[in-house]
């Protein structure tokens, strides 16, 4: 497995090692089969998720990658509201493989995106989540210090263009969150 210069080593709660690090072309295999989708759109420069400010956090055990994380800092080109610079840095797409939740991974993983936020001299973090499709989430954000913006899920509507070229509308309900960092 590959380990960049950027290895943080973090302890969960039950006392598992984990590891955190920037996530790099050579682990696109490995993310896929924690995130189910092909993520060299994120981490590869022609990808249409991409822009060179922002980061993919993974995080491993025993050298396998069991989670990861989206830091956007710049939103890309091929995004809508690419020019708007509000409610960033934004973490987006925290997943971690069933197996290995409620295990202090997810935990570890904010806490290696808020170190990314500081030493970059930001002082707030932003997220959203879906209330009712991903509530477990919504109780890890909350207890990490997250504070909702908006108070009410709302409905948002979006499209999406997947890595074949294909649009589709996306409809999900969300919270907005922010955490002071500093």
């Amino acid at each position: 497995m590959h380990f960049g210069p950027e290895i943080a080593k973090l302890m969960s709660s039950d006392q598992n090692t984990y590891l955190t690090r920037k996530a790099t072309e050579i682990d696109v295999p490995a993310l896929e089969d924690v995130t189910g989708r092909d993520e060299s759109r994120r981490l590869k420069a022609e990808g249409r998720s991409h822009h060179p400010e922002n980061c993919m956090l993974v995080v491993e055990e025993n050298e396998r990658i069991i989670g990861s994380v989206f830091l956007v800092f710049v939103r890309p080109p091929l995004w809508p509201n690419t020019d708007d610079p509000s409610q960033l840095p934004q973490l987006i797409s925290l997943v971690v493989k069933k197996e290995h939740r409620n295990k202090g991974v997810g935990t570890c993983l904010i806490r290696a995106v808020e170190k990314e936020v500081i030493s970059r001299g930001l002082t707030h973090l932003y997220l959203g989540v879906d209330p009712i499709e991903n509530p477990g989430a919504l109780r890890l954000y909350r207890r990490l210090g997250f504070e909702s913006i908006s108070q009410e899920p709302y409905r948002s509507t979006y499209t999406n263009t997947d890595d074949n070229g294909d649009t589709h509308e996306i409809v999900e309900w969300r919270i907005d969150m922010r955490k002071r960092t500093s």
